[in-house]
């Protein structure tokens, strides 16, 4: 399972822009790549399956194609086959007298076994042409929601679809499970039934343009409106990854909180703590390795930084600097809203640097301290080598470069010359303007300091966005284009 908030869907089916001359140069850039590819899983019968129309043209071919344009990494597994009804695709080992037993190669256990991220289950018609009801059929429903619940796998399902060779008995079982289905899955239910029906004698049937010419099936321009429906539910953009912040922040480079301490000087920046005076110290070397970031304290010492909880993992390496001439004896100790969180052994200056690593994922204030260990702070010269703040680094996504806009954007498919977009102006209050190439398609996300996303949209040239709703702070716009992703930070005043 993966770490992240699973979500799989199985398909289960049967039957105005201005471009601007001027803008703001980008803050960091970070560019990601799917490491662990988004993967849906659709399970059903012969409409997902593609009967009556050529491969390509079937709704589940559409969607693919549809969503590798945008992340070549998705992958789209069909196990559909024709004539499945509900029972075909029930839990392995399920059992009921008289009716069919599932099929451990196409059901929903073998959609689990895929480790999906999506089910979306769509069963058209084979049901109701069994005189199989309302209530079994939901009842089997909602036995396959369960098995994937269990899971964290989130289920979307199709309601049923018109058959024109149904008797008014039947058609009364599809109309009930399609209205029963709309009222119990809400957001999770797909409409296949509204682009595809018309009545004839107060009947449901396939409306004639869209009958491949059996009465049961669709032909493609059905097809392209099912696609059409699964497309409208944004499936793959509930599932895409979130970032929370930037890839890697150090701790030199961001302002302390509230008045540090320390017994001997200040607390240098990107150097060891040397005397009395500020930025008498040497570069940070602990041992025989040296750093080119990091802080450099003498015990005993205090220091403590608001993270407002948009970090994932604080990282360092612990050790007495050389300017303590292999003596000195000091504790280190990280807090996390004002919890002790690490506590090192007692360490002396003949001692290697030791590396830490604290989980700081919904912190607001992290201390760093450094004291004496008892014994009084001669040469009790500290430091914290490379002490950094890195973000969520999530299971569908792998971190490849943090650049400038001046630097190339690598991806593990293309590479590109320049940034995917820019942002003007930033800080921005009313509205920002995101620049990019006319003609390159796009998705674009806002996600907010708490790595919640607030705000989706295509992207496929220059445009306004209205930020007048969003509380001041700190914001990410990501890109996505293709398999290449690209972030900006936003500041909302």
């Amino acid at each position: 399972m993966k770490s992240f908030y699973k979500l799989i869907t199985v398909i289960l089916l049967f039957a105005g822009c201005i471009v601007s001359a001027a803008w703001a140069a980008p803050l960091k850039s970070e560019v990601y790549t799917a490491a662990d590819p988004i993967k849906i899983v659709v399970i059903g019968s012969s409409t997902a399956a593609g009967y009556k129309v050529k491969p390509a043209d079937a709704w589940v071919s559409r969607y693919r194609a549809y969503l590798q344009a945008i992340d070549p990494t998705v992958e789209v597994i069909n196990l559909a086959e024709g004539g499945f009804n509900t029972y075909h695709l029930m839990p392995t080992g399920f059992s009921k007298p008289g009716r069919e037993s599932p099929d451990v190669n196409r059901n929903i256990t073998k959609a689990l076994s895929l480790h999906p991220d999506a089910i979306i289950i769509n069963l058209p018609s084979n049901d109701a042409a069994k005189n199989y009801g309302k209530a079994e059929q939901m009842q089997n429903f909602a036995v396959m929601y369960e098995a994937a619940r269990k899971q964290n796998v989130p289920v979307w399902i199709t309601t049923t679809q018109p058959r024109n060779t149904l008797t008014s008995a039947q058609n009364k079982i599809q109309l009930s499970v399609k209205n029963a289905i709309l009222a119990t899955y809400g957001d999770h239910a797909l409409n296949f039934w509204g682009p595809l029906t018309t009545y004839k004698n107060s009947q449901p049937i396939i409306k004639p343009a869209l009958n491949s010419g059996d009465g049961i099936h669709v032909n493609a321009e059905g097809h392209r409106l099912l696609f059409e429906e699964v497309k409208s539910q944004q499936i793959y953009e509930q599932l895409a990854p979130t970032l929370l912040t930037s890839a890697t922040t150090y701790l030199s480079d961001l302002a302390w909180y509230g008045t540090p301490h320390n017994d001997l000087g200040p607390i240098e920046k990107d150097q060891s703590n040397g005397k009395a005076a500020a930025g008498d110290g040497g570069p940070i070397t602990i041992r025989s390795k040296t750093y080119k970031k990091g802080l450099g304290v003498h015990a005993n010492s205090s220091v403590t930084y608001q993270l407002k909880g948009q970090y994932q993992t604080f990282f360092t390496s612990i050790g007495l600097d050389i300017n303590a001439r292999s003596k000195g004896t000091v504790v280190f100790e990280i807090y996390t809203d004002n919890k002790l969180a690490y506590r090192s052994s007692v360490m002396t200056g003949k001692m290697n640097d030791v590396p830490v690593k604290v989980s700081v994922s919904g912190v607001n204030l992290l201390k760093l301290v450094v004291t004496d260990a008892g014994d009084g702070y001669g040469y009790d010269h500290a430091d914290w080598a490379d002490a950094r703040l890195e973000g969520s680094q999530t299971n569908k996504q792998a971190l490849l470069a943090t650049t400038t806009s001046a630097k190339l954007i690598m991806s593990d498919t293309a590479l590109a010359t320049a940034p995917l977009f820019s942002l003007f102006p930033n800080p921005a209050s009313q509205q920002v303007q995101v620049v990019v190439d006319a003609g390159k398609k796009a998705v674009l996300r806002i996600y907010n300091a708490q790595g919640q996303q607030v705000y989706l949209r295509p992207l496929a040239a220059t445009c306004e966005l209205d930020i007048a709703a969003l509380t001041p702070g700190i914001y990410l716009i990501k890109v996505q284009q293709g398999s290449v992703m690209q972030t900006e930070r936003l500041v909302v005043e």
